[in-house]
């Protein structure tokens, strides 16, 4: 295994300023791995975060409300066909 050294003496530059500082006092930023002063650090930029969306929870195999009374019926441009929800032609009576 790998062992560093802990950088205590060790000086550093800094990836947005170009001033020299101690390596144990930089800072890796979040959003673009630049080792930087604490001071010299941005903020985090909002837009690149990602929240946690709840949607709501899914059932297997759903089925639609059936309303009681109604039935889903199509009619055609004539108005004399109606389909029921078996699929059954009626013809409509003009009064």
């Amino acid at each position: 295994m790998t062992t560093f050294a802990g950088g205590r003496w060790a000086l550093a530059i800094c990836d947005r300023c170009g001033m020299r500082g101690k390596y144990t006092e930089m800072v890796c930023e979040p959003d673009t791995g630049l080792r930087v002063h604490p001071r010299c650090m941005d903020e985090r930029n909002p837009y690149l975060t990602m929240y946690q969306i709840s949607e709501p929870i899914v059932l297997r195999d759903a089925r639609p409300d059936t309303q009681t009374g109604m039935l889903p019926y199509l009619i055609d441009e004539l108005g004399n066909y109606m389909v029921d929800a078996n699929g059954n032609f009626f013809l409509l009576e003009n009064p």
